[in-house]
């Protein structure tokens, strides 16, 4: 969802400032590269447990977790919103009947509100979250889910991800792959592990003539 269908990444150049103005009293704080290479693919909070273990930055690290949280919901009501050509190429898989599943690594709750936000809950019969299965896109427990739920088998399911962790995980289990570029989760090895890469200069629906 986020950084492949809808374009909410920059949320995290926000909170970082608000978090180091709050705890750091710095408003220009932002975990360096590897930190956030790293993370991509966690977990929210387990992205706030490393990032206590890295920066100290207080004694809770769900207290961090929830500051994160606090405003998420608003930010994808009122500042996120859609990738160019996203609804076309859904609209397109879903004239040919094509069975979809959004598997996210943010909370239910607001892959739900997101979803909705942006009319893009009535193409997704099936919904998983990361956060239910305990376990982030470096293992395969919610694409596998996600395959259960569709009766479908690998080689004749397509996965779409903006993160290179989580397409690696995707391909070694045979699946096809879109890599979609987002140029807040560190996409330049994305096209290594993609059999089609969305650049920064294509929209999504470009890919309606390799999907009929």
């Amino acid at each position: 969802m986020d950084g492949t269908l809808i374009d909410s990444l920059f949320f995290w150049d926000r909170a970082w400032k608000r978090l180091g103005k709050k705890y750091l009293g710095d408003p220009s704080f932002r975990p360096s590269d590897d930190f956030l290479i790293s993370s991509q693919h966690m977990l929210l909070r387990e992205a706030a447990e490393y990032l206590n273990q890295v920066y100290h930055v207080c004694d809770d690290s769900k207290e961090l977790s929830d500051f994160l949280n606090a405003s998420l919901a608003d930010f994808y009501v009122n500042e996120a919103f859609l990738k160019d050509g996203a609804i076309e190429f859904l609209e397109h898989l879903n004239s040919l009947g094509v069975k979809l599943c959004l598997a996210s690594a943010t909370e239910m709750y607001y892959v739900r509100i997101a979803l909705k936000a942006h009319g893009l809950d009535k193409y997704f019969p099936v919904v998983l979250s990361c956060a239910d299965l305990k376990a982030s896109k470096d293992r395969p427990d919610v694409y596998l889910k996600a395959l259960e739920l569709l009766g479908e088998d690998p080689a004749d399911t397509c996965i779409f991800e903006d993160s290179y962790v989580a397409l690696t995980t995707a391909r070694n289990l045979g699946t096809h792959t879109v890599g979609v570029y987002d140029k807040h989760s560190y996409s330049e090895r994305l096209n290594e592990q993609a059999e089609i890469f969305i650049s920064p200069q294509m929209s999504m629906k470009e890919l309606i003539p390799f999907f009929n």
